[in-house]
């Protein structure tokens, strides 16, 4: 007989029960691929990047003006200003233009006089090196432009072709599958039954993945059959090195998620000390993780923040999501139920002195509270919430 119940694993010790299976089984060894450099913006470099050539490549001009021998310009003055001969004393260049051979230095345009076409005034001394880019001056030979581990900017990738890596190792974007599941869901995308509900998590999951670097897949909707998703699950297993079922994850009759990876695979964990998100189920099939994630909207964003994105990162090696945290003063006092970790979405409001705090309304089934929530406050599972006026720690989701 099934248990009527979930277990409570503390947050802390899912996570780690759950990462420390898939570093046993080397899942997080870089996967690699080479690209080209045009293709690589925002991929995660595989290894560190070297200038294949110094940037620039030859002594360039710095500015419009004339290449000039410095030493045969000492002595010029506004008063005393040296003529000098075309192409004997001097060489006209543009900006970027190879510096000539026996020329060291340059004088823009706006300090010459031009009296005939074949002769230059220079009305100031110059000195070696004036206004020109010597070799390597960016980038050296062999000089690193990135290490292992970095996301491709766009300047990035500009330094890399300029140095002439024109195609680059990086880490291969993990595919993910997601199965949204529900008898009493409907796609959005038609006209919507009177029994039914819009199917949206799958535009969290989408937006998401694509945000974090990976390849979605995602599976047309389910109804809750116990078959049908077996199948589906198998399916995408060769394919897919994430699989993301949605729902069916809890005790009810119509809740296959958890059955099927016992069927299947490896159960690690279900039930998480964590609101929303408690009903997550976490196992392996034929080494590939799976997720069974709860179908609240909120609960299905919760689940995404603490594994779907830790997953990524480690996959990558590499921070996918700047975590900014501010110091605010909570505007009314929280509950949260004592040995479960709470996750408060929170509206933040600046006043002369401090940022406040205001806690959102809202269940775990309300998207509004993600859509008006400026940051997110974690409270412990020691703690039963926080008081009105407490100085809390808020993390910003803008």
């Amino acid at each position: 007989m099934k248990r009527a119940y979930l277990e409570k694993t503390p947050l802390a010790q899912a996570q780690a029960r759950w990462f420390a299976a898939l570093e046993q089984a080397g899942y997080f060894d870089a996967r690699l691929e080479t690209i080209p450099t045009v293709e690589a913006f925002e991929r995660i470099t595989a290894s560190p990047i070297q200038a294949l050539r110094p940037v620039p490549h030859v002594r360039a001009a710095a500015m419009d003006g004339i290449a000039v021998r410095a030493d045969q310009t000492t002595g010029a003055r506004l008063d005393r200003p040296f003529v000098l001969c075309k192409d004997v004393d001097f060489i006209q260049v543009d900006t970027g233009d190879p510096i000539p051979q026996g020329f060291d230095a340059v004088i823009m345009l706006e300090d010459l006089d031009f009296p005939t076409s074949n002769t230059a005034e220079c009305r100031k001394a110059a000195f070696p090196g004036q206004n020109v880019r010597p070799v390597g001056e960016d980038f050296s030979k062999g000089q690193m432009i990135l290490p292992a581990r970095a996301r491709l900017s766009p300047e990035a990738i500009a330094a890399c072709l300029g140095s002439g890596n024109l195609a680059l190792e990086v880490i291969r974007r993990p595919k993910v599958f997601v199965l949204p599941t529900g008898t009493e869901l409907a796609s959005p995308l038609h006209p919507l039954p009177p029994d039914k509900y819009p199917e949206t998590n799958t535009a969290l999951f989408e937006g998401y993945l694509k945000r974090w670097q990976a390849l979605p897949t995602l599976h047309p909707l389910l109804e809750d059959n116990h078959p049908q998703i077996k199948r589906a699950i198998e399916s995408a297993l060769q394919e897919h090195d994430l699989l993301l079922v949605n729902a069916g994850t809890s005790k009810g009759r119509e809740d296959f998620t958890t059955a099927i990876i016992e069927e299947l695979g490896q159960l690690i964990v279900h039930g998480v000390s964590m609101h929303p998100g408690h009903p997550l189920v976490l196992g392996l099939i034929q080494g590939k993780p799976i997720v069974g994630v709860p179908g609240y909207p909120v609960a299905t964003w919760v689940v995404l923040d603490q594994f779907v994105l830790p997953f990524l990162e480690r996959w990558y090696g590499s921070a996918l999501q700047t975590r900014r945290i501010v110091t605010a003063r909570l505007a009314r006092r929280v509950h949260s139920p004592l040995g479960e970790v709470e996750f408060v979405r929170v509206r933040l409001e600046q006043s002369e002195e401090e940022w406040l705090a205001h806690p959102l309304a809202g269940k775990a089934s309300t998207l509004s509270s993600l859509i008006h929530a400026d940051g997110l406050l974690v409270v412990p599972e020691e703690l039963g919430g926080y008081a009105q006026g407490d100085v809390i720690e808020v993390r910003l989701l803008r």
